[in-house]
């Protein structure tokens, strides 16, 4: 999977299991609406660090938390 691809999962899999929309994300994040959905969408491969940081605070979680899944084990990224 790329890279993005697992981020865009991710992120999703958390805002279901919160049982949060787009809009509510982006303003918790304090992320624009656009470049969030800009990520959701995958028109935006390159999400940027302090964006998921932002997005972690959004869905009041750690950092640990949001890659603690199998989608960022080596065996499921593919490397480019």
């Amino acid at each position: 999977m790329e890279p993005y691809l697992a981020l865009i999962t991710r992120i999703n899999e958390l805002m279901a299991r919160k049982g949060m929309t787009m809009y509510q994300l982006a303003r918790r994040s304090a992320i624009p609406h656009s470049t969030l959905s800009s990520i959701l969408n995958g028109q935006t491969k390159n999400t940027g660090f302090l964006n998921i940081i932002n997005i972690c605070r959004g869905l009041e979680i750690t950092l640990q938390d949001f890659f603690d899944s199998h989608l960022f084990t080596p065996e499921n990224l593919l490397d480019n």
